[in-house]
């Protein structure tokens, strides 16, 4: 069951916005619950997700958060608090 925080109607699930599991989206830094960030298995559609094709995996594996057979962010890009492209272009 989800917990929502009110007023502001944010979900505060560690695995999932509203049911929609954090796995399917690219990296932010507000997801999770109170007391933790989420780091698991993230495989964010690649054209959309603001990371270049080498920060994913090489090939499809078993997600271990929704169980679906994608191609995963590497482990070194799970905590980033956004998409290393755009933090980069940020900077410059």
């Amino acid at each position: 069951m989800c917990r929502s925080e009110r007023p502001t109607g944010q979900c505060r699930c560690l695995n999932s916005n509203f049911g929609i599991p954090y796995c399917t989206m690219t990296t932010s830094y507000i997801h999770g619950d109170q007391h933790q960030s989420y780091t698991g298995d993230r495989h964010p559609e690649i054209s959309t997700s603001g990371y270049l094709e080498t920060a994913f995996e090489d090939k499809p594996r078993k997600c271990k958060n929704c169980g679906e057979r994608k191609i995963c962010l590497k482990k070194e890009h799970r905590k980033d608090l956004a998409p290393q492209v755009l933090l980069e272009g940020i900077s410059h």
